[in-house]
């Protein structure tokens, strides 16, 4: 995306969520501020994919891997 600004005079900055799995890392990110001490004007997210080959990204339009569940498997 920068590549093709030859002018950017921003600043870029990498957001590293904890407990991202469950949204709970979030919540606390919001809540204690992390957006009023670095504001954005953009941002985007990535998601590790074990399966891809070193040094690759894919992508695509709209959400993905915006979920999580939780199950509970009883045996009697």
């Amino acid at each position: 995306l920068l590549a093709e600004r030859k002018d950017f005079d921003g600043t870029v900055r990498f957001i590293f969520q904890p407990a991202e799995e469950h949204g709970r890392g979030a919540k606390a990110m919001m809540a204690d501020g992390l957006f009023e001490r670095f504001p954005v004007d953009a941002i985007f997210g990535a998601h590790n994919m074990p399966g891809m080959r070193a040094g690759t990204f894919a992508t695509r339009a709209g959400g993905i891997m915006a979920s999580e569940d939780n199950f509970v498997i009883r045996i009697d």
